[in-house]
């Protein structure tokens, strides 16, 4: 509820903000972005104009502008044949899809999803403000994408793919928002998770990848007390795999002053799929497994085996 009155409050402020600027291009059916017959208004969108798609299918072709004020899609797609830089806000609710095409979507204000998505490859850019989850939308960001700040909520998911570091400051996972990350994702110096609510961060040990997530944040009071916080409700999730040996890593931190689990107050963090020992090297907090994990095949011969014998025995 606290998000979405948050969400709702937000969205009020944009539309008024808007409001303000040079004028609201609606679309009035199928067609070109640089087509006037495209939209209600005269004239084609540009700077600091308002776009607004609610069941129309519109293709933001070679010949548009690169720019728009601020929109959103709703029950209608956007399909970017040349990259858009939207100087403000852009929403992507139910039903509204927006299909990158290969090309970049830049956000210089927050890139807002309440129901709708991102498709086919491409770049997501919000260098400054955040993007926010929510609305049943599940997001995945790879190495090519790159965005600031992140708030995940409502029970919508983020995926964080394995090369570098895509997330700049940090990430809110809260109200069941779900975080996964995968192996050999490196945060940025700076970088926090927030987990709360029934929120929850969620890394796996890859099969086959020995190396874990590298979090080092800055050496400063102001970061530290940012970092890492799992608070009421919050979960954070450390999962070994099937492929895991002993002296794999899962997640390494830089910590110079504090431990591990300082970084839980009334959340919890579990660590599963493997023996293991939290260890400091005089430089990084390492969570590594102590021993061998047991391939599915393996398991099931096992347990085959000792059917087989409490059968002989019972006969």
């Amino acid at each position: 509820m606290r998000s979405t009155m948050y969400m709702v409050a937000v969205s009020v402020c944009l539309l008024l903000a808007g409001a303000a600027h040079a004028g609201d291009y609606y679309g009035s059916q199928d067609g070109d972005w640089s087509l006037a017959a495209t939209w209600n208004n005269a004239g084609v969108p540009g700077t600091n104009d308002g776009v607004w798609i609610s069941g129309e299918n519109v293709v933001h072709d070679s010949a548009a502008s690169g720019l728009a004020g601020y929109g959103a899609v709703d029950n209608g797609s956007l399909t970017l044949q040349k990259s858009l830089n939207v100087e403000q806000w852009w929403n992507v609710n139910g039903g509204g899809v927006v299909d990158l095409n290969g090309n970049d979507l830049t956000v210089d204000g927050g890139l807002n999803f309440n129901g709708g998505s991102i498709v086919n490859s491409g770049r997501i850019l919000v260098p400054t403000e955040h993007i926010n989850v929510g609305g049943g939308t599940s997001i995945a960001l790879d190495g090519d994408d790159y965005i600031n700040r992140a708030y995940v909520y409502d029970g919508c998911t983020m995926a964080l793919g394995s090369v570098g570091g895509n997330v700049e400051a940090g990430i809110v996972a809260d109200y069941h928002g779900l975080v996964t990350v995968d192996p050999g994702y490196v945060t940025s110096s700076g970088f926090y998770f927030d987990v709360r609510n029934g929120g929850m961060v969620r890394i796996t040990q890859g099969a086959g990848v020995t190396t874990g997530v590298t979090y080092a944040p800055y050496d400063d009071p102001y970061w530290r007390a940012l970092r890492w916080a799992v608070q009421t409700g919050g979960l954070v999730e450390l999962n070994f795999d099937s492929g895991s040996a002993s002296g794999d890593w899962i997640f390494k931190m830089l910590d110079t002053t504090d431990t591990l689990t300082d970084m839980v107050t009334d959340g919890r963090l579990v660590i599963t799929g493997a023996p293991y020992e939290i260890v400091n090297d005089g430089t990084w907090t390492i969570v590594r497994a102590t021993g061998e994990i047991p391939e599915p095949a393996t398991m099931s011969l096992l347990a085959i085996g000792s059917l087989a014998a409490l059968i002989r025995r019972k006969r």
